[in-house]
Formats: C-alpha cells, structure tokens, sequence
C-alpha cells in the first residue's frame, strides 16, 4: 500500500520483504500471495537499482526457502546477496548474508560452503578492522560479533576436518572390505571349480575350458583330450586310509602336469585325471597322439615314495581327438572313456585310442545293451547243448546247456560278449532264470526222454546267487519243467568261488539240501581257492583246456595236469576233462585220471533234436 500511495521506496520495499518472510514464517499461509509480492518487490527494486533492498529481497527468498525445509537452495540463493554487497560496497549487510549463509550451508551439510563463507566472513571482518582503524571507529559490539564469528570460524573449520578425516577412514574401511570381498570371492569361485587334493579343474570347470580350447582350434589342426585311469595296488585306500590315498593320487596328478605336455587338467572321479594336448597338425596327429599317450601313461605308472614305502602303480590312457570346433565334446569324452575301458582291460598295451574298430564295437554294445532287457526265447534266445561222456566208454553221461543269442541284425551273439552286459545293466538274474527255462524245457521234453539217466549242466552267475528269490524261483522252473533237483547241476567258474558271501552261502545251502549238485567250471585258470572248494561241497570239477594242452605239449605240463586231477580226486569230487577235441588229448585225460570228457571230438553244441541225430549217428557208426 506504501509503495502504490508513493511513499519511500526503499522503506516500502524493506517492510515488503520482512512482510512476506513474516507470512511464510507463520506456517507458510498464503504462500502463493507472499512469493507473488516477492517477486514484485524485486522487479520494481531492480528498476530503481535500489541495492539495499535487493539485498534484503534475496534475505527474505533464503528465509522463505529455508522455512520450506530447502536448506542447501536457500544457502545457494544467498550467493546472489553476496555478489550485490561486494559489488556495491554494502559490508554490514554482507556481514548479515555471510552469517546467515553459514547457518545454512551448516544445516545443508554442506561443510565445505560452509567454511567457504567463513573465510570470505573473516575476510570482511578483517576489511572492516582496516576501515576502523583508519577512520578510528571502535565499535566495541562490531568487534565482538568480529571475534566471535573468528572464532566460530576455527570451531567450524575444526569440525569439517574432523568429519573429512572421519570420512577419509570410512572411505578407506570400505576399501580394505571391498577388497577382502573380492579375493574372497576369487577364492570361493577357484574352489569351486578346482578339486581340494589335487588342485585340478573339476568336472564343469574343465568341460567349460575345454570349450573354449575346443573354440581357439586352428583349420587342419586337432588335440586330444585324453583320460588317466590310476590303478592303486589292491585294498591300497582301505588298508591306509582315504587320507594317503589323497596324497598318493595327489602326487601322480603332480607329476602329469611336471611331464606335459598337456594345457587342461581335470579330475574327473577318485582315480581319474583327464587332461588335453596342444594343438597338432591333423595328419600327425595319430602318430603324435599316441606317443604323448604313452609318456603319460609311463609317468603316471611311476612308483611313489609314501612314509618310507614305495607304493606300486599302474595306469592306462584311452583318448579321443577333437579335429573340428563342430565335435560334440560329450561325445568326445565319452568316446575317451571307452578307449580307457579297452586300455585297462588289455594286459600289456596300456594306452588305446578311439578309432574306427572301437566305434564299430561301441555301436554294436549299444545296440546289445538296448535289446538285451527284453531278450527271451521268442526274441533270439537260443539254447544249445554239449554231451558229457564217461572217459573210457564215452557213453552219454550229461549235457552242458550253452546260450547263444540270434540278433536280428548283429546275428550270431557269443555268450562272452553279452553275458558280462547283462551282469553291468543288472538283468542277469532275470535272464539267467530265462535261460535255465528254456534248457529245462528242452531238456525235459528231448535229451532226458532219450537217455533218462542223464543230468543237465547249466551255468549260474554269482549274482544271481545274490538273489533272496533265486532258490525258490528255480524250484518254480523245475517243478514246471518236470525235472528233479537231483538231474540239475549249477556251474559256477573258479573266480567266482573266491569270496564268500553270506547270502551266497545261505542260498547255496539251501540248494545243496533240496538235491541240487554244484560244479566248479575251468578248474586251473583262476585263483584255486580249495578252502571254499571245501566249505561248498562240490560235486563235479570241470579241468580247464588250458591244462590238457599243457599236457600235449610238455612233461611239466604233464605233471601240473595230474596234479590238479589227484587235488580233485583227494575232494572226492568228480572230474571232467573241457575241451577234448582229439584222440591224443583224450589220452592223456584218461592217462591223468579224468572221469569224464566234454569237447568238440564228441560234438560241438547242438539244439536238442540236432544233438540227438548227431548222437544217434555217432552210435550207429560206432555200432
């Protein structure tokens, strides 16, 4: 109203500025109308240049803001008042905007502006010192406000040291954890994708690697990847402790990785190292490959010196080659395991690479592995038979049941080749009990019709005397066939007869009372363990070949073959001669003092109604 009715304009404009901050003060009422007066009050001072009052009009704006909460802007609009004070000479109000800016830059945080507008405080107050003394002004209460604002200007400058110090500690705590975090974190990552014993990539890790190997490989180049199966000495990890069977293969892993020339090392299971070669050319690579096989396989086969002991090793190497970035690597793994299976299951050649042969072989497993579940009589199951014959008449004495399997596509199947499959998948006791069906059932209705005195012979594995259920499931089948437990008997090879088991032996007792006898097959070749010999009560003795021709061919032969017959005859068990194919080799089995033969001479395996015509034939002849 002052400034409409024409009075002084620097009073209107003054009472117009502490008015408005007065309104904002009183719980920011009518807000809108204090800014809109503001901001009018500021036009017309900067029309008339009136300094002063600008001043004031950016001191009533900061308070405004600084009642809003907006304590950082409001400190920051002071900055406009400061620049009007310094440029027009206005020192008592920039010693008021100076002191007020501090508070505000305080309340913001803002140490840094804070101490900013200190130092320009002090500055002031030391201009305004000079213009005293000039002028001799002693204004005792502008001295005390001088040396009080000195000294809060130390206090302050004391504190942001304090709080930058305490920042600069902070800064430096976060930095020492984030580092420990990191190594940490380097450290959990490289346990988890190293084994603990031997330092060596674990399984991902390394087929992760291998990846990236398989990435970086060159047009014309290859490098295997190549599988170390260490072979401790028997019962080494239960005689010892896991512990040094850690640092046993813990020191082999050290000397592959000394030898070379390899770029991955992995562990793949307790006693399996798997690793590969530098990149070669291609057409070398056989030839190269095998060599660095065999160097490794040498290395690892090394003897360890544990604790004073010289622990002896074996090993075997199978690998396969990666010739294209196209190669599956798991089947590139998978096809080194399978030369790994054929280098430890070879006695004198320890190292074995996945080649053509292998892959022929390897496909043929896998489709006897998928048809061997549902094998059966109806399927391809066949059962043959070989006579037994007493040693000096070679009258008709039993029969030996022999399987053969008649695949659709892979034709005739050995029973060497396919038996050991259905004992690895597990089937063995379902199909054993298939096969000892069907023999009984030829045998019931053809061989024993024939010569009714007569007993039949069929092989069991150890594992299906394993089975709870295979004593009453063979009961089952015989009551089925018709044939008496007194007309069966269960061959089981020499190696099987090793160790004892307590399922075994109840099962085998069982058997024994029912009525059924027990042959031991290929008598000679295994371990001849003669006190389980005695703790079994065999009957029958099969003598293998290998010990007649031993006989055919030397005088010690001669003696080890009437050896192992007078240990047989001293169980009072019944010995029969395997493999009889010739007049001189019968001989020297009657010369020993065999019981009875069994061999090609007499007949090759026949099925039941062909056995029976070449029996009947060979009758009429020697008739």
């Amino acid at each position: 109203a002052a400034l409409r009715n024409g009075h002084g304009i620097g009073t209107s404009l003054e009472a117009l500025a502490y008015a408005s901050s007065s309104i904002a003060k009183g719980g920011l009422k009518n807000k809108r109308q204090a800014l809109f007066d503001l901001a009018h009050a500021k036009t017309v001072a900067d029309q008339l240049s009136e300094r002063y009052v600008q001043v004031h009009i950016e001191i009533a704006n900061a308070r405004m803001l600084e009642f809003a909460g907006k304590h950082q802007k409001a400190a920051d609009t002071l900055s406009i008042a400061v620049g009007i004070c310094v440029d027009h000479g206005l020192p008592f109000q920039q010693f008021e905007v100076l002191r007020t800016q501090i508070r505000l830059s305080k309340q913001a945080g803002n140490f840094g502006a804070a101490l900013g507008a200190m130092e320009a405080l002090e500055r002031l107050n030391k201009r305004m010192e000079t213009a005293r003394a000039r002028f001799k002004l002693g204004d005792f209460d502008a001295q005390r406000n001088l040396e009080a604002s000195s000294e809060y200007a130390k206090r302050m400058q004391r504190e942001v040291e304090l709080q930058t110090r305490a920042l600069a500690d902070t800064v430096h705590k976060l930095k020492t954890e984030a580092n420990q975090r990191l190594a940490s974190d380097k450290r959990s990552e490289y346990l988890a994708g190293h084994d603990h014993v031997t330092g060596l990539a674990t399984r991902r890790h390394f087929f992760h690697s291998l990846e990236i190997q398989k990435a970086s490989l060159s047009e014309n180049q290859a490098f295997g990847v190549m599988i170390v199966e260490i072979e401790p000495p028997p019962g080494f990890t239960a005689h010892v402790g896991a512990m040094e069977a850690d640092v046993l293969i813990a020191r082999v892993a050290a000397t592959l990785r000394e030898t070379g020339p390899g770029v991955l090392f992995g562990r793949f299971s307790d006693w399996r190292i798997v690793f590969t070669t530098n990149q070669k050319e291609e057409s070398s690579f056989d030839s190269d490959g095998r060599e660095i096989a065999e160097i490794m396989c040498f290395a690892a086969s090394m003897p360890v010196e544990m604790e004073g002991s010289t622990i002896a090793v074996k090993a075997a190497v199978g690998f396969s080659i990666v010739r294209s970035t196209d190669d599956d690597l798991n089947l590139v793994l998978i096809n080194a395991e399978s030369a790994l299976e054929q280098a430890v299951s070879q006695y004198a050649q320890r190292t074995q690479m996945f080649d053509a042969d292998l892959a022929e072989r390897k496909i043929r497993g896998r489709t006897l592995r998928a048809d061997l579940p549902n094998l059966n009589e109806s399927t391809g199951l066949r059962v043959v038979f070989q006579p037994i014959v007493a040693a000096d008449s070679s009258d008709v004495r039993g029969f030996e049941a022999l399987v053969r399997w008649q695949h659709p596509v892979l034709g005739l199947v050995s029973p060497v080749e396919f038996i050991p499959l259905t004992e690895a998948l597990g089937v063995i006791d379902v199909l054993g009990l298939e096969i000892v069906r069907v023999a009984l059932k030829d045998f019931s209705q053809s061989l024993q019709t024939v010569y009714p005195d007569s007993y039949l012979s069929v092989n069991v594995s150890v594992l299906q005397l394993r089975e709870p259920h295979f004593v009453s499931n063979l009961i089952s089948v015989c009551r089925t066939a018709n044939v008496a437990a007194e007309s069966v008997v269960l061959e089981i090879t020499e190696t099987q007869f090793v160790e004892g088991d307590e399922t075994v032996d109840a099962n085998l007792a069982r058997l024994r009372g029912i009525g059924f006898r027990f042959s031991m097959d290929d008598f000679g070749t295994g371990y001849s363990s003669l006190w389980r010999l005695g703790q079994i009560d065999v009957q029958t003795i099969k003598v293998a070949r290998e010990l007649i021709i031993a006989a055919v061919h030397s005088e010690s032969g001669k003696l080890l073959l009437q050896r192992a017959v007078q240990i047989c005859k001293d169980l009072k068990c019944n010995v029969i001669a395997e493999g009889i194919e010739g007049d001189i080799e019968r001989a020297h089995a009657l010369e020993a003092g065999c019981d009875q033969l069994q061999g090609y001479m007499f007949s090759k395996p026949l099925d039941a109604a062909g056995l029976l015509t070449h029996l009947a034939w060979r009758q009429a002849s020697v008739d």
